[in-house]
Parts: C-alpha cells; structure tokens; sequence
C-alpha cells in the first residue's frame, strides 16, 4: 500500500514546469510542450472549454428528449388501451342491440 509518507518529494522545478505547461505524449514518444502563454494554448483552452459546453447542452437536451419520448410512449399505449376499449365496447353495444 502506498502512503504519502512513501512518495519522493517533488522538485520545486518539475511543479512549476507542470503549472506553466501542458505536455503530452505523440506517437512518436516525443513530448510536446505547449506554454499557457502562448496563443495556441489559449486557443486550444478556448475550443476545450466551447465542446464541454457544446456536450453539456447536448447531454442535457439528450435527457430530455429521451424523458420526452417516454411520455410519448406512455400516451401512446393509452391511446392503444382507450382505442381496444372502444373497439369492446361498440362489439358489445353491436351484440346487444342484434339481439
């Protein structure tokens, strides 16, 4: 079992470098590093934060519609259920009346 008490301590180096930048390994194992002054970092973050909004809104209005389809499915085997009990009734009405 690993404590906190068993981890090296950082380098003081290493943690600014991790807050300066963001890094990320290709597939040709080279590191990219890219630094939050730059344009493309802010332009990256921008994007990023547009899809988290853009998958909220879509998640929820995803709910929604599935919550929507529902109430239509339920209405429709009322519907079904009210048209059967019409159809039972106009037979029974059909017999009697041929009596």
């Amino acid at each position: 079992m690993i404590t906190w008490d068993d981890m090296e301590e950082s380098d003081p180096q290493e943690d600014a470098d991790a807050e300066m930048g963001l890094m990320a390994q290709s597939d040709d194992k080279e590191e990219v590093i890219i630094y939050k002054t730059d344009s493309l970092y802010k332009d990256l973050e921008s994007k990023i934060d547009s899809l988290l909004y853009d998958s909220n809104f879509l998640s929820n209005r995803c709910h929604s519609l599935i919550k929507e389809l529902s109430e239509i499915k339920a209405e429709k085997i009322l519907q079904n259920r009210y048209d059967e009990s019409r159809k039972t009734i106009q037979v029974l009405q059909d017999s009697f009346y041929t009596f």
